[in-house]
């Protein structure tokens, strides 16, 4: 039983590493593609959430091509960039939100449904 326990904590370690090679991997290629500095690429990734996107779907995607990947990537974002210029938020207060923070709701802790 050990040495399962064992192997397995290897396997999701190895699993980690490849999804971290495979991010840098994309924001390599994605710098190269947009002509874009490492810096560029990571605040525009930020900014768009392209990385949690890319980790939570990584098996389906690092099966891809790099210019399909790369497709991929500025179909995101610019579906991401869209839903943001469709957004109105309203809220009561006289400062102004300038990058909004849309989260879902967890039942147990927030107010519930409706608020």
């Amino acid at each position: 039983m050990a040495n399962l326990d064992i192997l397995m904590k290897m396997e999701m370690k190895d699993k980690k590493l490849d999804i971290a090679y495979f991010l840098s991997f994309c924001m390599e290629q994605y710098k190269n593609r947009h002509q874009m500095s490492g810096e560029e690429v990571a605040t525009l990734f930020e900014q768009y959430d392209v990385l949690p996107y890319l980790e939570d779907n990584f098996e389906v995607l690092h099966t891809q091509g790099h210019r399909w990947l790369m497709d991929e990537i500025d179909e995101w974002i610019n579906n991401r960039k869209k839903r943001n210029e469709d957004m109105i938020l309203y809220h009561g207060s006289i400062e102004q939100v300038r990058k909004p923070e849309i989260r879902k709701a967890n039942r147990a802790l927030d107010y519930g449904s409706g608020f």
